[in-house]
C-alpha cells in the first residue's frame, strides 16, 4: 500500500501530537499537498537544497526534517535563495517538506526520551512538563544504573553524539549519577535541572551568560553543540519511524540522511590546523 501525505501526517500525528509543538513553532505541513503520494521519507534535521535533492535522488516523496523550512512569516519568497529555492524545487518535484520539531523534543518517544536511552538512563522523568499533555514536555532527567567516573561519562557523551570537542562548564569531581538531557539548546532548563538534582545537564547552544549561571550554581553543564545532540535522536527515530511503516503494512522506504553535516566547523584554533573532522574517541579536549 501506497500512502498519500495526508495518511502519512495523521501517523505522524499519532508519534508526536503536533499540538505538543510550542506556540512559537511551525512543526507540522511546509510545502506539498495533501493528496500527494509519500513514496518514501528522507529524515535530515534541516531542511537545506542538498537535503531536498538527496529526497529527490532517492525517489522519495516526503523530506521530514526536525527543523522547520518556515518558521517565520515570509514578506516574499526568491526561488534563487533560501528557503525559496527549497519550495520551488519541492513543488516541481512533488517531494512534500513536512517538520516535526518541538512537538517531537516534547512527545514520549521522542528526540528527548531517545538522548535518555542512549545515554541508558533510568527512572526517567520530564524535565519541564508540558501544559497541554501529561508525560510530556521538554527535555527529560534520569539516573544511570550506578555511578560513573566523570571522565568515563563525559567520553560517552562524544561517543554517542560523534562529538570530539565538548564545552564542560563545572566538570564534575564526583561520580556521575543523576542527568538531565535537552536536545538543541537547553541553556534556558538549567534552573529546573538542579531543582531536580541533576549533576550533569547534558545540550547544546550554551552560551556565555548560560556558563556564568551554571558556574556559580554549581552545575555541570555539558555542550556537545546543537547539531550533535538532535541528529544521532532523528537516526533512532528514522529507524523507529520504517517499524511503524510496517506495522501500517506501508511498503515504502526510509532513507537517513547520511550526507549531513554540522553546519559549524570545529577548527583547532592552532596555526595551520583545518577543521576537526576526525571521528570521536575518549579524549575530551576541555578537560
Amino acid at each position: 500500500m501506497r500512502p498519500t501525505l495526508k495518511d502519512l501526517l495523521h501517523l505522524l500525528d499519532r508519534m508526536a501530537p503536533f499540538r505538543l509543538a510550542e506556540t512559537w513553532d511551525n512543526s507540522g505541513l511546509q510545502v506539498g499537498s495533501a493528496s500527494w503520494e509519500a513514496r518514501g521519507v528522507h529524515v535530515a534535521l534541516d531542511p537545506g537544497i542538498r537535503a531536498l535533492k538527496g529526497a529527490v535522488e532517492s525517489g522519495c516523496g516526503v523530506l521530514l526534517t526536525h527543523h522547520p523550512l518556515l518558521f517565520r512569516p515570509l514578506a516574499r519568497v526568491e526561488t534563487d535563495i533560501y528557503p525559496g529555492e527549497v519550495v520551488k524545487e519541492a513543488v516541481r518535484h512533488e517531494v512534500a517538506v513536512v517538520a516535526m520539531h518541538t512537538n517531537l523534543d516534547a512527545a514520549p518517544g521522542g528526540i528527548n526520551d531517545i538522548l535518555a536511552e542512549l545515554l541508558g538512563l533510568t527512572d526517567v522523568e520530564v524535565l519541564e512538563e508540558s501544559e497541554s499533555a501529561a508525560g510530556a514536555g521538554i527535555g527529560r532527567v534520569g539516573n544511570l544504573p550506578a555511578p560513573v567516573p566523570a571522565s568515563e561519562f563525559l567520553g560517552r557523551i562524544g561517543e554517542i553524539m560523534g562529538a570530539r570537542h565538548l564545552g564542560v562548564v563545572n566538570p564534575p569531581r564526583d561520580p556521575v549519577r543523576r542527568v538531565a538531557v535537552v536536545g538543541g539548546s537547553g541553556g534556558g532548563l538549567l534552573r529546573v535541572s538542579a531543582e531536580k538534582r541533576a549533576q550533569v545537564l547534558v545540550t547544546g547552544d550554551i552560551g556565555h551568560h548560560h556558563a556564568l549561571e551554571a558556574g556559580a550554581s554549581g552545575l555541570c553543564v555539558v555542550d556537545a553543540g546543537h547539531y550533535r545532540t538532535e541528529r544521532c535522536a532523528m537516526e533512532v527515530f528514522s529507524r523507529r519511524l520504517g517499524d511503524a511503516f510496517l506495522r501500517e503494512g506501508w511498503h515504502i522506504p526510509v532513507h537517513f540522511d547520511r550526507d549531513e553535516k554540522d553546519p559549524i566547523e570545529r577548527w583547532s584554533g592552532r596555526k595551520g590546523d583545518g577543521p576537526s573532522m576526525r571521528p570521536p574517541d575518549s579524549e575530551v579536549d576541555d578537560l
